[in-house]
């Protein structure tokens, strides 16, 4: 089944309210969407994200990428993987080229769902199963409130979750330990709380005191402390808190991910399959982390590692972004969305990724386009 065509857009979507990590403001979500063609009439959807950059990522796409596959077998996904890879490496072994890989390569597996007439996850040999899902939130909200952030929390539980995540280290630390006193005694004891910091601290020594700080509520992990390679760092930190530390999301490949695991920087891996190399990748991450005995939480992007979860054992749970909190917008660019329920979610049973691109929203927030 030849690729005969590869369309790409790269689109920016405003948030209706901004939304403050540790280290920038985010006003807009920025998509790429690829959409490849097939002689036999079969197309695949897919996308990846990122922060002001999705214009550079779609020119990636168009001009790197498009005519290494072009012609090619669309099931032929591990060939067409290896030879992306391997003949852009003197361009970016990390970072956009790989999201770029990621993006068409999310798009080949969708159509090779659709060709077998099997949802993702059935072809990845998994099987229908309630896979437990976290509320991701408590981001920093220009002036809002303790009482707005327990509100926040309040509705996840209300809707059955059993976690939530908040963010940390945008603001001063005596700050940032009354938010997470009040999310805690908002939820209980008897839900889980994380924490992400989005390497909010420069060195293992500030991390460490951040870490401790908050150890007295139990949380399950604090994610990403210090900056994404600073391994070492990281691995002191985890070995000086009760805290686990998870980490991944801007991590790329196999190779990345072995060196993050086997340096112990991390306790809990977070790969993200529209960032580290795409569905090809990330099942060699999760073969990975399952023989190294790391556990394995899928970093956003939960209508992708619904499948993903569903297909591997070792995935703990996915993180999902509530539509009405308008923190994640993917669901303005693709429809036909699985949503969670009581706390746990369920991979979709149409074929490919089981999702659908909304022209006309595309159409609409389209700022650079390949077709």
């Amino acid at each position: 089944m030849k690729i005969t065509g590869v369309k790409v857009w790269a689109t920016s979507v405003p948030l209706a309210c901004a939304v403050g990590l540790s280290n920038k403001k985010i006003t807009a979500r920025d998509h790429i969407i690829v959409n490849i063609e097939t002689d036999e009439g079969i197309t695949g959807l897919g996308y990846t994200w990122g922060y002001q950059s999705s214009s550079v990522t779609g020119e990636c796409i168009a001009r790197m990428l498009v005519p290494l596959i072009m012609g090619r077998d669309s099931l032929s996904t591990e060939t067409l993987w290896e030879q992306m890879f391997n003949n852009t490496t003197q361009v970016g072994r990390k970072g956009l080229l790989l999201r770029a890989i990621s993006a068409v390569d999310i798009a080949l597996w969708d159509i090779k769902g659709k060709k077998q007439g099997l949802p993702l996850y059935k072809l990845l040999g998994g099987s229908q199963r309630d896979i437990p899902v976290y509320a991701s939130g408590g981001y920093y909200r220009g002036d809002n409130s303790l009482e707005e952030l327990a509100d926040e929390m309040e509705r996840y539980v209300e809707k059955g979750y059993g976690a939530v995540k908040m963010k940390i280290g945008g603001t001063s630390l005596k700050t940032d330990v009354e938010r997470v006193r009040v999310v805690r005694e908002t939820v209980g004891e008897n839900v889980s709380i994380m924490l992400d910091a989005n390497g909010a601290w420069n060195d293992s020594f500030s991390a460490i005191a951040a870490c401790r700080a908050f150890e007295e509520f139990s949380p399950s992990w604090i994610e990403e402390p210090l900056p994404p390679d600073q391994y070492l760092a990281s691995a002191r930190v985890a070995a000086a808190t009760d805290i686990p530390i998870a980490g991944g999301e801007q991590e790329y490949t196999r190779w990345g991910f072995t060196q993050l695991i086997q340096s112990k920087a991390v306790d809990v891996i977070q790969p993200n399959a529209t960032v580290a190399g795409g569905i090809t990748e990330w099942m060699k991450i999760a073969s990975l982390a399952s023989a190294l005995g790391a556990p394995l939480a899928p970093h956003a992007n939960p209508y992708i590692h619904v499948h993903l979860a569903a297909a591997f054992s070792n995935a703990m749970m996915i993180e999902y972004f509530e539509p009405r909190e308008k923190i994640k917008v993917i669901g303005e660019l693709v429809g036909n969305l699985v949503e969670p329920s009581g706390g746990v979610i369920r991979p979709p049973e149409k074929p490919g990724l089981g999702i659908t691109l909304n022209k006309e929203m595309r159409d609409k927030y389209t700022i650079a386009k390949w077709v």
